[in-house]
């Protein structure tokens, strides 16, 4: 099955912009605990009268945190779905809703396109030989059997597939 790329590049962001807030709340966090870091002569409000507000942006920054983790956890367990399964999903769209809300444009507008690109059919080089040609199918299974059956050695097979791909 093939991976779905934009679920996984929304993914990735997500966890990239879950890390970026887990470092802003932990400077938030910083900032609240040691109020005498900030030594700017120009701020007249008293550093210990911030600190509630450090800590509301630090909760703040755990919650959109969080919801980035799920939103990552959401595009990366459902990126190789098919086309039908994603849709039958609340989760994709809930992840997609939140990504634009609390993760940013980029994260919900990858994750949207994942949404609504339908898979092409792939086909393996296997079968796109036998459909093509089915007498190039027959000569190279009759090859591998002469192989298998120790009528023609390992160089051999080599070199009579290669003539026969090539005059394909």
């Amino acid at each position: 099955m093939k991976k779905n790329g934009w679920f996984i590049a929304s993914g990735v962001l997500s966890i990239l912009g879950a890390v970026g807030m887990g470092m802003l709340a932990l400077i938030f966090l910083l900032a609240a605990a040691t109020p005498g870091i900030i030594n700017d002569p120009t701020i007249t409000v008293d550093a210990k009268a911030l600190v509630p507000a450090f800590i509301f942006l630090a909760v703040l920054m755990f919650a959109f945190m969080a919801v980035l983790i799920f939103c990552a956890s959401v595009y990366l367990k459902n990126s190789s779905k098919t086309y039908e399964e994603l849709h039958s999903s609340k989760k994709i769209v809930a992840a997609i809703v939140l990504s634009f809300l609390f993760g940013g444009v980029l994260i919900g507008v990858f994750g949207l396109i994942g949404y609504l690109t339908e898979p092409s059919p792939t086909t393996s080089a296997s079968q796109t030989v036998e459909t093509s040609n089915p007498d190039i199918s027959s000569k190279l299974q009759q090859l591998k059997e002469m192989k298998d059956s120790g009528i023609i050695s390992e160089e051999e097979f080599e070199e009579k597939k290669k003539d026969i791909l090539n005059n394909f």
